[in-house]
Parts: structure tokens; C-alpha cells; sequence
């Protein structure tokens, strides 16, 4: 069973998401800001509260990705999600195990909808999606879609 989310840049530009894709993409991010001591920016701590959010009520909230960046903070966030794309690819899969003591908020796990596994190939296509939608470069949705899904299996329009 899938459950699907927004991910929103603005009212016009916006993409779907598996929740699982999104929690896992979220903590993801998280522990790669961790390295990257981002706990003297300002903008991190909004962002920061999203993304744990997306874990915590994972299934009911999405993530809207924080208006008003400067370019250097754009690029921050951009990069931080490659890093998080990266890390992903390398990783190829995720088991319930792992997800329930590495990828977790608020002592809050990922809930990976029942599955022992998750492939995070479809994750880090997510991941470059939103870098694409921050970019301005994410096609548009392929005929007969409202928006893209990323997250579970090949990207498609729903």
C-alpha cells in the first residue's frame, strides 16, 4: 500500500511522493546537515522542523519547500540533497531494521508501510526530482498528469 504526498515549491510547481520515499529522503538530509553544522543558520531551523515533520506524521504531511531562500541558501539546500542522493544510491537498500535504528526522528522511525526492505534508488530519484523542481528543471508532467511521482519504482505522472 502506497500513500502519496506533495512535495510544493509554489502553487504551480509541485510533485507527488511515496510517504516512505519522502521519511527516508527526509532523515537522509538530516543526518547530512548534521555534518555540515548547520545549526547557526537561521533558515536550517524551519527547514530542519519540515523535514522531521515528514517523519513524524509521515503519510499526512508532505514538505514545502521553505519560500524566500537567498541564492547562497538555495544552494546550500541543493547541495544538501545531493549529498543525500549520493548517499543513497551507494547504500542500493534499506531493511526494517535499519530503518528502525538509524532512520528515525523524534524517536520516531520510518514506517516502511510493512516492507523488510526498501530499494533507495527510487529515494534518490526523488531526491534529484526536488533538486530539479528548486532548479526550475523538472519537466512538465507527461500527458493526461497533473504532477509527477517519484519514490515508488520508475518516475510516472499521476
Amino acid at each position: 500500500m502506497s500513500k502519496t504526498v506533495a512535495v510544493i515549491l509554489d502553487d504551480s510547481h509541485w510533485l507527488w511522493a511515496y510517504d516512505v520515499s519522502l521519511a527516508i529522503l527526509a532523515v537522509e538530509v538530516l543526518h547530512v546537515a548534521e555534518a555540515a553544522d548547520l545549526e547557526s543558520e537561521p533558515w536550517w531551523d524551519d527547514l530542519r522542523r519540515d523535514l522531521s515533520m515528514a517523519v513524524i506524521a509521515q503519510g499526512s504531511l508532505g514538505l514545502e519547500v521553505p519560500a524566500g531562500l537567498t541564492d547562497r541558501q538555495r544552494e546550500h539546500l541543493l547541495e544538501l540533497l545531493a549529498v543525500a542522493a549520493q548517499r543513497l544510491r551507494a547504500r542500493r537498500h534499506i531493511t526494517a531494521e535499519e530503518a528502525a535504528e538509524h532512520y528515525v526522528v523524534d524517536q520516531q522511525p520510518v514506517f516502511l508501510r510493512g516492507a523488510s526492505s526498501v530499494d533507495t534508488a527510487p529515494v534518490a530519484d526523488l531526491a534529484v526530482a526536488v533538486i530539479n523542481l528548486i532548479r526550475g528543471d523538472l519537466p512538465p508532467p507527461p500527458p493526461g498528469s497533473t504532477a509527477w511521482f517519484y519514490g515508488d519504482g520508475p518516475p510516472r505522472g499521476l
